[in-house]
């Protein structure tokens, strides 16, 4: 989702005709509601606190989640996004097989600090 407005059930027209969501929300397992978003910017990070608190009593069985890539935030915006967010899941993205990544122990090392980082908060 880009934003409070993208959320489903989004009953649209594409190019393979109309495609209504409101049928399928039962089945909906997981939303990640912004990706890779700048939340060590303040208003950034409110906005993204206030679509989770919005949003969350409307999907109480759904995995509401966020995903920043590999040391995007700082652990206080990760643990201000949980205490105030109330997200579900934060997960980053890490891309170790890239042919622009070297692939020395200092990386694999680095990539398991990112994953404590994760871990703790």
């Amino acid at each position: 989702m880009s934003g409070p407005s993208d959320m489903p059930p989004q009953d649209v027209y594409t190019q393979y005709g109309y495609n209504p969501e409101a049928p399928y929300m039962s089945q909906l397992i997981d939303l990640e509601l912004g990706d890779e978003l700048n939340l060590n910017d303040g208003p950034t990070l409110t906005n993204e606190i206030n679509w989770f608190n919005d949003f969350e009593p409307s999907f109480p069985n759904t995995i509401l989640y966020i995903n920043n890539y590999e040391g995007q935030v700082s652990d206080n915006t990760l643990n201000t996004m949980i205490n105030q967010g109330h997200c579900d899941v934060i997960c980053f993205d890490y891309y170790p097989f890239q042919s622009d990544i070297r692939h020395e122990p200092a990386q694999r090392h680095r990539r398991i600090e990112h994953l404590a980082v994760y871990r703790v908060v």
